[in-house]
């Protein structure tokens, strides 16, 4: 019996700065989003709702990063600087849990 091997998941980065304003997850980033932010207050968006959709988002910079569902209703976590959060679908709710970063 195999249990095969892990597949290596992409990660992006990116900054978010100036106005404060929501930023959309496309379904085709990165499953490792390490996100900056320079000033402002910001939101992302996670992709719509799809069964066994995952990533992880990691915060950086001075101000927390709020992350939201893709119709930028419901808040489903901050995420202060230095902190990640692993985000689960099961087709109709986005899931978090908190990480360890190191």
């Amino acid at each position: 019996m195999s249990i095969g091997i892990p597949r290596i998941k992409d990660k992006v980065s990116r900054s978010l700065s100036g106005a404060s304003a929501d930023t959309a997850m496309a379904i085709t980033d990165a499953y490792y989003n390490i996100v900056t932010v320079a000033d402002n207050a910001q939101t992302l968006l996670l992709p719509p709702e799809a069964q066994g959709a995952e990533c992880v988002i990691s915060s950086t910079g001075a101000v927390a990063l709020v992350v939201e569902e893709d119709s930028s209703t419901t808040a489903i976590a901050t995420l202060a600087t230095g902190e990640a959060q692993l985000f689960t679908c099961d087709g109709t709710t986005w899931h978090n849990t908190a990480i360890a970063v190191t």
